[in-house]
């Protein structure tokens, strides 16, 4: 109800009211705004807290704000440039924390999803719209600081942050835009179109040769390479922090003099702890690695691997590199690092298979083995691409020369990864989809019909109870507990034809299971519940109930014939 005091609405002659599609435009750009000066404005109080902390500043508010800048903008893959050098050459500092790159991230990520927060169900276009403004008004405050970031000792890669800040703003906003979309299946090329329907009106032959391209085409198919390939990426990197903090464990006294020998100050510990915690998902990325097989380089020829390690160069002090294994030969101690990976194919495996099985023992829904390993191998594809980018983001280089590449070579981890989801995922994917085909013991097969007494397995109507159990010796669907007829609603119920009468083998029957067959759907069984109904309620059925408890009874109940229906 409306309350007394409130005015009704007045309507326009013209019309209701639209809101200007100017007005939403400028709020959002002004949103993708202030999301980029939320993110410039917590590092530059981070770096000033830092440099006023600091006992020896060796520069003055310009240079923090100039060094906030430049956070801000390696935090979007933007390579900066070290001028003033003991050589006067220029050196370049494209590694990437990617600890930081969570921050703008997030912060366009919200931008984005408040911009859509009033419309209940936004539209694709007015989605992409909104994406669009966020993302110009980002840009425009990110060309701002790449302009101020031009100069100074440290100062930004034009080439570089001109192809990554848009890149990784368009990403964002385009994810968020997604998002709020319902995260709907992505489309099927124009081109590939009138493929995929060609496919599908073929018969014979043709329809088995491309079968298996249509149905992994579908969206529950699509969805399911999906979550394997995300199941695979996330126990890696997961295992790869595990080796990390493995590493750091077994390396303790080391870690702890280059975190005590790099600055006397509190405040410089508090920074190296905050580097070494912003390159910490870089860190597992490289453990991943490792685990993988390829490893990693250090510069100048260097090679970090589970069989060895070699030509590493002298390295600074820093808590991270301090957890790196010595020199020589692998050992079975690095060797065990292949668990990770086996673990994580292991898993993409059993991902697949619940996928192409999604109910135990139900053979008309599951995946046939063909599909099945097809939908293992795209997942292990997935997974390969993803790593080998992930590979890519968390190394760069930290000097020229020997120092030009810091991290795992992408183009190796993409064929090990690959390699091992395959190679194990795969046939872990075809057996634990036969094992989920496997019938359990004393389970109603699914699709086995209709049981004992014509009633579905499971049994419709009262609680089957055990054979024999009445005093007169009923079978299946006779005489319950006490004498009293308690059998399915199956024909005849405790009547003579249920095909279980007295004599029989005891035994209970089941209930009827998740995934077991449901009741007999269409016409047709319609038809037979409509006859089981008639047989249920028939004379000679209700007779023989009537006689059943009136022995059960012992005398209490009158002798007379039930009243006939007809």
């Amino acid at each position: 109800m409306r309350p007394l005091t409130e005015a009704p609405p007045v309507l326009h002659p013209d019309g209701p009211a639209v809101p200007r599609r100017g007005s939403a435009a400028a709020v959002r750009l002004l949103g993708g705004a202030v999301a980029a000066g939320l993110g410039l404005g917590a590092l530059t109080v981070l770096v000033v807290v830092l440099w006023i902390s600091s006992p020896y500043p060796d520069s003055g508010p310009h240079g923090a704000l100039h060094i906030a800048v430049d956070l801000w903008l390696l935090a979007h893959g933007a390579g900066l440039v070290r001028t003033g050098s003991g050589g006067g050459a220029s050196v370049p500092v494209e590694l990437t924390p990617l600890l930081l790159t969570l921050l703008p991230a997030w912060l366009l990520w919200r931008a984005t999803r408040g911009a859509l927060a009033e419309a209940f169900a936004p539209a694709r276009a007015e989605a992409v719209r909104a994406a669009a403004w966020v993302s110009t008004g980002y840009l425009l405050v990110g060309a701002v600081a790449v302009w101020y970031a031009t100069d100074g000792p440290v100062r930004v890669d034009l080439l570089s942050a001109g192809v990554r800040l848009p890149l990784v703003t368009v990403g964002v906003t385009g994810l968020a835009a997604w998002a709020a979309l319902g995260r709907p299946a992505p489309a099927l090329p124009a081109v590939v179109r009138p493929v995929r329907g060609a496919f599908a009106e073929r018969r014979g032959a043709g329809a088995r040769r491309y079968g298996t391209l249509r149905v992994l085409t579908a969206a529950p198919q699509a969805v399911a390479v999906l979550r394997t390939t995300v199941t695979g990426v996330l126990l890696l990197v997961s295992g790869g922090a595990v080796l990390l903090l493995a590493g750091l464990a077994w390396h303790t006294e080391a870690v702890h003099e280059a975190l005590g020998g790099l600055t006397g100050s509190w405040s410089g510990a508090l920074a190296v702890l905050l580097l070494t915690l912003a390159l910490a998902p870089n860190a597992a990325v490289w453990a991943a690695a490792y685990g993988l097989g390829p490893g990693f380089t250090l510069g100048a020829g260097s090679v970090v691997a589970p069989l060895g390690a070699g030509g590493m160069p002298r390295l600074p002090h820093f808590p991270l590199l301090a957890a790196l294994p010595g020199e020589g030969p692998g050992s079975p101690l690095t060797w065990s690092a292949a668990a990770v990976p086996l673990v994580a194919a292991v898993a993409m495996g059993r991902s697949a298979a619940q996928a192409a099985v999604p109910l135990r023992g139900a053979r008309d829904s599951a995946l046939t083995p063909r599909v099945t390993a097809a939908l293992a191998g795209l997942a292990a594809v997935g997974c390969a691409l993803v790593m080998a980018l992930l590979a890519l983001l968390a190394g760069g280089a930290l000097g020229n020369g020997q120092l030009a590449h810091f991290g795992p070579v992408w183009w190796l981890v993409a064929p090990a990864t690959l390699a091992w989801a395959a190679g194990v995922g795969v046939p872990t994917a075809l057996a634990i989809r036969a094992w989920r085909l496997r019938p359990r013991r004393g389970a109603t097969p699914v699709g086995a019909g209709v049981g004992r007494g014509g009633a579905p397995p499971g049994g419709v109507g009262p609680r089957a109870e055990p054979a024999g159990a009445g005093p007169s010796g009923a079978g299946r669907g006779g005489a319950g507990r006490g004498g009293v007829a308690t059998g399915g609603r199956g024909p005849g119920g405790a009547h003579a034809d249920a095909g279980t009468g007295a004599g029989s083998r005891s035994g209970w029957r089941r209930p009827r299971r998740a995934g077991a067959a449901p009741a007999p759907q269409g016409a047709g069984g319609r038809a037979r519940r409509a006859e089981q109904q008639d047989d249920w309620h028939s004379t000679a059925a209700r007779r023989t109930r009537w006689a059943a408890l009136k022995e059960a009874s012992g005398g209490l109940v009158p002798d007379f014939p039930p009243r006939r229906r007809d």
